[in-house]
């Protein structure tokens, strides 16, 4: 799980001018970083990867 962003994976984002969202569900790995976007874009991606009903793929049941 992408839970943990490292120390050194943080400081290259805040050098490189990148924000990055990660999904607070415990089972989600959904992480997305943005670069060059607008107050409002930032927003947007915010609330889609904070609202996990939003993008989690259902589970295949298994025969």
């Amino acid at each position: 799980m992408a839970k943990y962003l490292s120390p050194l994976r943080r400081l290259a984002d805040l050098l490189g001018g990148y924000t990055t969202f990660t999904c607070p569900a415990a089972d989600c790995d959904l992480v997305v970083r943005l670069r060059g976007t607008t107050a409002g874009e930032r927003r947007r991606w915010q609330e889609f990867v904070a609202d996990h009903h939003r993008h989690r793929s259902p589970r295949k049941e298994r025969p």
